[in-house]
C-alpha cells in the first residue's frame, strides 16, 4: 500500500508489549541480563519510523563533540554488537536532547566523502545510514554510550554524531572505521521450493538454499538426509538459535543450554551459481544512486532428488574460505500424489510485513512503522516450535511447513541495504521452511526502465524507489516462469500436500489477452483436484476490499474493481476455493462471494463449491490502514487492531485457516471449509 494511504493506528503500549515480548522475554538469565543492559523502550517508540532526511546532510565538524567506538576492535560478524561512546565538551552550550542523533553508516565512504567535501574535496554524495539513536529528550549527561546490533553487509563500519535532528542533520563528528571480520560469513539464507523441471525426477523432491556473501569463492551446500526424527544433536534449540548472538554479547559467545553441531557425515556436497546485481540494473534514484548498496555475491543451489516428506540438515558455505553456517533442518514437502487423505500441511499467508531493528536504534529511511513486523517474525518461530492439534500430521513435520509472503516484502524502496534487514529478520524462519513470495507495489512498481528490466509496471508509480523487481526476484527466485528476475514474469504456481497455489503479479498486466492472463488461465485448468482438491489464487492487491482509498487509477478501489472484471469469471468457473491478498494493511474476509453478493449456500451441502472466500492478510507488520465509513455487506469479518498471519491447514477433505495477533499469539479469526 503507498505510504500517502496509511494511518498510524499503534498505541506506545502496544508497541512495549511487542517489543518487549520480542526482545526482552527471559528465555534464560543471561537473555534477563540483556534485557536491562539495552532496553531503550521510550527512545524506540517515540522514533518509531522516523524518517532521516539524507539528503539535507549538512558538515560542521566540531572539535567539543567526540564519538568513539568503545567495543569490539573488530566486528565479528552479524550479530555484533557495538558499543560507540559520546562525549561533549564542559564549555559546550547545547546538551544532547532529542536532535542529537548517533547513526550507523556502511561503508566508511558514505561519511568519510562528506568530510572530505567539508575540507574542500569534490561534492559528495549523500547516502542513507543504515539505523540510528536519537541519545534521548531531556538527558543532561555530557557523555555516554549507545549500543548498537550490528548487520553483516560485508563492508566496514562508521558512525556519525548530527545535530539538527532527523529534518536537517549537521555532522559535527565522526569515529574511526570498525572493520568487518567477516565479510564472507555466509548470511540471509533462506529456502524456496523448486520448479519440477530443475533435475528432480519424477515423485521426487527438491529444494533451492540461497545465502549471501561477499566474494564468489567456491560456494556449496553440504547436507545429508535425517530420517523423520531430528537426530540428537543435530542443531540447537530454535529459540535458542533465535537469540544465541544477541545473548553471546553477555556470556561471552558461549550458548546456553544449546547443543553441539556435528561435523557432517556421509554428505552430499552441491556446487551453488553465484551472481550479483548492480545499481546500473535499477530503474530510479534512488536505487540506482544514493540508496544502493552492494548486495555482494548472491549464491543459490537446487538439491535435487530428495526424499519427499524427508528431514534433511544442511548447511552453507565456501570451499576456499572455510566460512559456514551452523547446521539448520528442513522437511522437503510431501509429494501430493502419495499424501495419505488425514495428513495436513500447514502454510503462513501474509503480506507487507517489512523489517525493523531489534537494538532500540530506528531504521531511518523509512516513513512509516514495521515494527510489528517483529511481532510476525517471532509468531512464526512459535508457529514451527507448535505442531498442529486439528490434524494428523507427518512425523517430519515441524509446526510449519512453508511461507508464502505476498507482496510489499522487505520495503526497501531503493534503499538496498534494507533487503539485509529483513533477510536476516526472518532467517530463523526462512532457513527452515521454503518461504515463497509474490510480487507488490513496493517491489516492482518503477517510472522508468533500465537495461535490465525493459518494460514499465502496470501501475506507472515509483512505489519501488527504483529497483524495479530487480532486488526482489534477484533474492527471490521462484518456480518458473518467476525463476530468472530478467525475464520480468513473477507469476508462477506450486503445489503443497493437497492445495495449489496459483501467484499472479498485480504489478504486470493482467487483463484478458496478456501473456499472463493467459498463463493464469491454462495454470487453474491444469490443476489435478483428485490430488490438489484445493486451490489458493494469491496476488498483492485485492480483488475484494474495504478501504477509503478510491479514485486514482492505482487505488484500491480502482484496482479490485479492474480484478473482478478481469479475472473473478476465471476463479469462478475453475471454482477457486480462496483468494488471498495484502496491499490493504488490515485483515478483511468475505462471505462466499461472486460479482460483490454474497452467493446463498443454505442449499448446498458444506462440500460444494458455490464461490470463492476472499481473505486480505495485509497485516504482517506495516502501519495498519482504514476501512470505509459503512462496511460492504460481503465482509463477514475484518480488523485493523492486530498484525500478525494467517496459516492455512488442510488435508484432502478439511481446511482451517486461521488468523492469529503477533503480540499474544491468540486465534482472531478461524474459517473451515470441506469438500
Amino acid at each position: 500500500m503507498r505510504p500517502t494511504a496509511l494511518q498510524m493506528k499503534w498505541n506506545d503500549w502496544k508497541l512495549m508489549i511487542l517489543l518487549g515480548h520480542i526482545i526482552f522475554s527471559c528465555l534464560s538469565p543471561a537473555f534477563c541480563h540483556l534485557r536491562k543492559e539495552h532496553q531503550q523502550g521510550s527512545s524506540m517508540i517515540k522514533h518509531a519510523g522516523e524518517y532521516f532526511n539524507y539528503e539535507n546532510i549538512k558538515v560542521h565538524m566540531d572539535s567539543q563533540y567526540a564519538l568513539s567506538i568503545v567495543s569490539p576492535e573488530i566486528a565479528d560478524g552479524a550479530g555484533t554488537w557495538a558499543k560507540v561512546g559520546w562525549s561533549f565538551h564542559s564549555e559546550l552550550q547545547l546538551a544532547p536532547d532529542s536532535s542529537t542523533i548517533i547513526a550507523l553508516f556502511s561503508p566508511p565512504e558514505a561519511l568519510l566523502d562528506l568530510v572530505e567535501e567539508s575540507e574542500g574535496g569534490k561534492e559528495a554524495m549523500r547516502h542513507p545510514p543504515v539505523k540510528a539513536h536519537h541519545l534521548g529528550e531531556g538527558m543532561n549527561s555530557r557523555s555516554g554510550s549507545v549500543d548498537f546490533l550490528l548487520l553483516n553487509l560485508r563492508t566496514d563500519y562508521i558512525f556519525g554524531l548530527f545535530q539538527g535532528g532527523s529534518d536537517n542533520p549537521v555532522l559535527v563528528a565522526v569515529s574511526e572505521v570498525l572493520l568487518n571480520g567477516r565479510p564472507n560469513e555466509p548470511n540471509n539464507i533462506h529456502l524456496a521450493l523448486a520448479d519440477e523441471g530443475e533435475g528432480h525426477g519424477a515423485g521426487l523432491a527438491a529444494m533451492r538454499v540461497s545465502w549471501v556473501t561477499r566474494d564468489e569463492g567456491r560456494p556449496v551446500v553440504m547436507f545429508q538426509e535425517e530420517g523423520p526424527q531430528l537426530a540428537s544433536g543435530a542443531v540447537a534449540p530454535r529459540h535458542l538459535r533465535s537469540v544465541r548472538r544477541l545473548m553471546s554479547h553477555v556470556v561471552g559467545g558461549k550458548v546456553l543450554g544449546g547443543a553441539t553441531l556435528p561435523t557432517a557425515t556421509k554428505h552430499s556436497v552441491a556446487p551453488a551459481s553465484s551472481f550479483t546485481f548492480s545499481a546500473k540494473d535499477m530503474c530510479t534514484a534512488p536505487a540506482s544512486g544514493a540508496g544502493f548498496h552492494s548486495p555482494g555475491t548472491l549464491h543459490s543451489v537446487v538439491l535435487a532428488n530428495l526424499t519427499p516428506g524427508t528431514r534433511y540438515r544442511y548447511r552453507v558455505g565456501d570451499l576456499e574460505s572455510q566460512e559456514w553456517s551452523e547446521y539448520r533442518v528442513f522437511v522437503t514437502p510431501p509429494a501430493p500424489s502419495y499424501l495419505p487423505t488425514e495428513q495436513s500441511v500447514r502454510i503462513a499467508v501474509f503480506g507487507d510485513m517489512g523489517a525493523a531493528p531489534i537494538d532500540g536504534s530506528y531504521e531511518s529511511t523509512v516513513t512509516g512503522s514495521q515494527w510489528a513486523s517483529l511481532g510476525t517474525a517471532h509468531l512464526l518461530e512459535s508457529l514451527l516450535e507448535k505442531p498442529s492439534q486439528q490434524f494428523s500430521r507427518s512425523p517430519s513435520a515441524s509446526g510449519l511447513d512453508a511461507v508464502l509472503h505476498i507482496g510489499d516484502i522487505s520495503y526497501a524502496r531503493g534503499v538496498t541495504f534494507h533487503w539485509d534487514m529483513f533477510l536476516q529478520e526472518i532467517e530463523q524462519v526462512a532457513s527452515h521452511v521454503p518461504w515463497m513470495v509474490g510480487i507488490g507495489n513496493h517491489e516492482r512498481d518503477s517510472t522508468d526502465v533500465s537495461d535490465t528490466i525493459k518494460s514499465l509496471s502496470f501501475f506507472f508509480t515509483d512505489d519501488s524507489g527504483g529497483e524495479c523487481g530487480v532486488p526482489y526476484g534477484a533474492y527471490f527466485p521462484m518456480p518458473e516462469p518467476a525463476d530468472d528476475f530478467k525475464k520480468d514474469t513473477p507469476w508462477y504456481s506450486f503445489d503443497f500436500g493437497a492445495i495449489h497455489f496459483t501467484v499472479m503479479s498485480t504489478e504486470h498486466d493482467f487483463r484478458r489477452g496478456s501473456s499472463q492472463f493467459q498463463w493464469l488461465k491454462q495454470d487453474l485448468k491444469d490443476v489435478h483436484r483428485e490430488v490438489t482438491p484445493w486451490v489458493v489464487f494469491a496476488g498483492h492487491r485485492p480483488m475484494y476490499v474495504d478501504s477509503t482509498w478510491g479514485g486514482d487509477f492505482d487505488s484500491d478501489v480502482a484496482v479490485s474493481d479492474l480484478m473482478k472484471q478481469e479475472l473473478e469469471p476465471m476463479l469462478m468457473e475453475h471454482q477457486v476455493d480462496i483468494g488471498m491478498y495484502g496491499h490493504h494493511h488490515s485483515y478483511q474476509r468475505t462471505c462466499q462471494v461472486f460479482d460483490g453478493e454474497c452467493q446463498d449456500t443454505s442449499a448446498s451441502e458444506p462440500s460444494v463449491f458455490v464461490a470463492p472466500v476472499h481473505l486480505v492478510v495485509g497485516m504482517g507488520g506495516y502501519d495498519f490502514s482504514e476501512f470505509a465509513e459503512s462496511t460492504p455487506d460481503w465482509i463477514d469479518f475484518q480488523s485493523n487492531e492486530q498484525h500478525g498471519a494467517s496459516v492455512i491447514e488442510a488435508n484432502h477433505t478439511h481446511l482451517h485457516f486461521q488468523f492469529f495477533d503477533g503480540i499474544n499469539y491468540q486465534q482472531v479469526d478461524e474459517l473451515w471449509m470441506k469438500k
